[in-house]
């Protein structure tokens, strides 16, 4: 809900989610460790992350990823982690940007771009 998404009560369980109202920035949730047909990696300090397809769907995925402009919106990153007791556990880790220069249909990067997201919300009195 802080993100403007319109919950309707249940669970939404998506890994990615365009923010309603806000062009160009999304939510995402990625796994940060080996899953099914994704290996994900947060590396450098926390100032990049790797996301690398491990079939050939995914490969297709990245690569439509690539070409279309629209997509490349900022990430507000919840990582999703394993706990010693194998629990899922989520955490902020910033906003991420695509880099473009550095990412394949193999390995997209994605590159910390702020670790503080601050939303706008209407005020109490604005008719919009």
């Amino acid at each position: 809900r802080c993100f403007g998404y319109p919950f309707e009560g249940g669970h939404y369980y998506r890994g990615y989610w365009s923010v309603p109202g806000r062009d160009l920035l999304g939510v995402w949730f990625p796994r940060l460790y080996k899953h099914d047909s994704w290996d994900n990696e947060l590396v450098d300090e926390g100032q990049r992350i790797l996301e690398r397809p491990l079939t050939d769907r995914g490969i297709q995925r990245m690569a439509e990823l690539l070409i279309q402009e629209a997509e490349h919106a900022n990430r507000v990153v919840f990582a999703k982690y394993k706990d010693p007791l194998g629990y899922d556990t989520y955490r902020y880790v910033g906003t991420f940007v695509i880099d473009l220069n550095y990412s394949t249909p193999q390995q997209v990067t994605f590159n910390l771009l702020r670790d503080v997201e601050v939303l706008q919300l209407p005020r109490a009195n604005d008719q919009t």
